[in-house]
């Protein structure tokens, strides 16, 4: 019973922090976040889908559905080629099967 409430007041938080989210189809908020990373540029790609997956639970779902987000990677060199990321890896190029992968170098 306590984990049932907890489930409900969460899902009754992330309500609240985007009701607008829940009411449209995944369809279109997945083209509304691809569409946000191409206006955000090259730098920081790496961590936008990751911030749209913190947002809430129903945001999460979107970015996880929406394989475009995970087609574009910008990595800055040398920082980012640490085991962790090397781990990382290929989950996120699981993610964006499908969709041609575009990869961008920085530092």
């Amino acid at each position: 019973d306590i984990q049932k409430s907890r489930s409900d007041i969460l899902r009754q938080l992330n309500d609240c922090r985007d009701p607008i989210a829940r009411r449209l189809p995944l369809e279109v908020s997945s083209e509304i976040f691809f569409y946000c990373l191409f206006l955000r540029g090259g730098n920081g790609t790496l961590a936008f889908p990751l911030v749209l997956c913190s947002v809430c639970t129903r945001w999460k779902e979107i970015a996880l559905h929406t394989r475009g987000l995970w087609s574009y990677l910008h990595i800055d060199l040398p920082n980012e080629l640490t085991p962790e990321f090397m781990d990382f890896l290929p989950g996120w190029l699981h993610r964006g099967v499908g969709h041609p992968l575009r990869l961008a170098f920085g530092g």
